[in-house]
């Protein structure tokens, strides 16, 4: 079982979706980021009705505060 890599004491669910870093339920932050991309003429245009280009991450705090957030 892999510990935690930002706490040290927890027990790892989810790594992060940025640098791949172990992380516990504590620690994981959810960040809603909007990529654009061919897909996307402009922010919140969507060009397909499959992708929109928006979603849910999971990351680590560290990648949290570094991260383009909407």
């Amino acid at each position: 079982m892999a510990v935690c890599a930002v706490c040290g004491k927890n027990e790892a669910g989810y790594n992060c979706t940025k640098c791949g870093v172990p992380t516990c339920v504590e620690c994981t932050k959810e960040a809603y980021i909007q990529e654009t991309g061919p897909w996307c003429m402009s922010v919140g245009v969507p060009v397909s009705q499959i992708w929109a280009g928006e979603k849910y991450v999971k990351v680590c705090p560290k990648c949290f505060q570094e991260a383009e957030l909407l």
